[in-house]
């Protein structure tokens, strides 16, 4: 009797797992012409997306689409964790279309646009966080939600990726200088090849040697 007490149990508690699986809904589609990976899983072409799937590149950058309209690319070498109303980045870069009521993440400060129809480059990278405005404006935001900076079309900004608040968050002026040189190529690239996803992958070169 106990035996076939337990025996209903398991099936009662699988089929409950397996119903609550099956009613978990798509957030996107993540795409891409080669192989990356989706929640430790390699995949080739196309993946369906749920609620903080977390998705790594490596010589193939990924395009994101939503069904809330955003749309995101990243970058070669990148990973991030995809959310219905943000992406939380944890490496390498990402480009970021149609950002009404979407936001990025990154090393404690949050990404939103700040006029619409924005776009956006965010890069981690050597404990920094590099952000540009390809279109519109962006507002730069601590973790506790305090304004740090606006970003106007085809400028940048960087700040140290582990600030937040208390004058941690603030620019560095002199990154802030080379931060515009070394994306000014890449942001003319992103406005003028727009959607082909070859922004994200211009910011990821390395910086020119300063004279």
């Amino acid at each position: 009797m106990r035996g076939r007490q337990t025996f209903r149990i398991c099936v009662a508690y699988a089929l409950a797992v397996n119903l609550s699986f099956a009613a978990t809904p798509t957030i996107g589609i993540a795409s891409a012409i080669g192989t990356f990976i989706v929640n430790s899983n390699e995949v080739d072409g196309n993946a369906n997306l749920f609620e903080g799937s977390k998705v790594k590149t490596g010589k193939a950058s990924s395009q994101v689409l939503l069904q809330n309209g955003a749309s995101l690319t990243l970058g070669l070498n990148s990973a991030g964790m995809v959310y219905r109303d943000h992406l939380l980045l944890e490496s390498g870069a990402t480009k970021v279309d149609n950002m009404s009521g979407y936001r990025v993440e990154a090393g404690s400060y949050r990404i939103e646009q700040d006029q619409p129809a924005s776009q956006a480059v965010v890069r981690l990278e050597a404990g920094m966080v590099e952000i540009g405005a390809l279109a519109g404006s962006l507002r730069v935001l601590d973790s506790k939600g305090a304004l740090l900076t606006r970003i106007g079309t085809g400028t940048a900004s960087a700040f140290q990726a582990g600030g937040s608040g208390g004058g941690q968050g603030t620019p560095n002026p002199n990154v802030n200088t080379r931060t515009r040189y070394r994306t000014a190529a890449a942001l003319l690239l992103a406005a003028t090849l727009a959607g082909l996803g070859l922004a994200v992958d211009a910011i990821l070169q390395p910086a020119p040697t300063s004279p």
